[in-house]
């Protein structure tokens, strides 16, 4: 039973990675054959070894952290901001009416393009970067909490007000134990958002970070280290992906156990 069960799982996790396997062999067997240009493409062995060795450094690990410790702060911070607001605008239509115009406004404003600004406001370190994580998360973190409050059962708010439930314990016992999978979801979607844009982010104006790192390497022609880079970051969205979507599928088959 162990073994089908290990056989089982081995075989989902290489069709699941089947592409990335593919490209991978790919790049490796042009490497073995001397097919592409090691000055602009190294081989596969090579950018592997080399992310290995940078990751026995405490300078890469630097960057590393700091490119986390931004994105993280500025992800906590959109959290704080969007969630009373995404459940005040899914409860009441005339909040979602009024607020619903201004957001739909500042909604398509590029974050980099901003970025500048907030350089100029804030000076080139934290404060700019974090301004430009929490502006790309919050606003798919809102809209997520919105439509998960807007999709409460309608008959589990009307049966806990017949039975005199307060406003409070409404929104303790069914709203968010109803809109904690959106709230999974909008995490996912902010996230990824935010560690899209603080690599640019970096690259525009700062001096540490993955996207700092990147660009030294690509301007002192470190070309395995731009590689190494781009890798890590791959990983890091692959392992905070994995975590969210792990994690909405154990609350979703918590609250299919509830219902049962």
């Amino acid at each position: 039973m162990k073994r089908s069960f290990i056989l089982s799982r081995l075989k989902s996790l290489l069709w699941n990675n089947f592409i990335i396997l593919i490209l991978a062999f790919c790049w490796l067997l042009a490497g073995y054959l001397g097919l592409n240009n090691e000055v602009f493409i190294p081989t596969l062995t090579e950018v592997l070894i080399n992310t290995f060795n940078l990751l026995q450094t405490e300078k890469f690990w630097g960057h590393i952290l700091s490119s986390l410790g931004v994105i993280f702060s500025g992800f906590f911070l959109s959290f704080i901001v969007a969630m009373p607001i995404g459940v005040i605008m899914g409860s009441f239509s005339r909040m979602n009416a009024a607020l619903r115009n201004f957001i739909e406004l500042i909604r398509p404003l590029s974050p980099l393009a901003l970025y500048p600004l907030f350089i100029y406001l804030f000076g080139i370190g934290f404060m700019p970067k974090l301004i430009i994580v929490f502006w790309v998360s919050w606003i798919p973190l809102l809209f997520n909490i919105i439509t998960g409050v807007q999709r409460v059962n309608e008959d589990y708010l009307r049966m806990a007000k017949t039975f005199g439930a307060t406003r409070k314990q409404i929104l303790k016992e069914i709203i968010l134990p109803a809109i904690t999978p959106w709230i999974i979801t909008g995490m996912r979607l902010s996230i990824g958002s935010s560690l899209l844009v603080i690599v640019a982010a970096e690259m525009i104006g700062s001096n540490s970070g993955i996207g700092f790192f990147i660009l030294n390497a690509s301007y002192t022609f470190r070309i395995v280290n731009l590689y190494s880079g781009i890798l890590v970051i791959a990983i890091i969205g692959i392992l905070i992906n994995s975590f969210f979507l792990w994690w909405e599928k154990n609350i979703k088959i918590y609250n299919n156990k509830i219902k049962l």
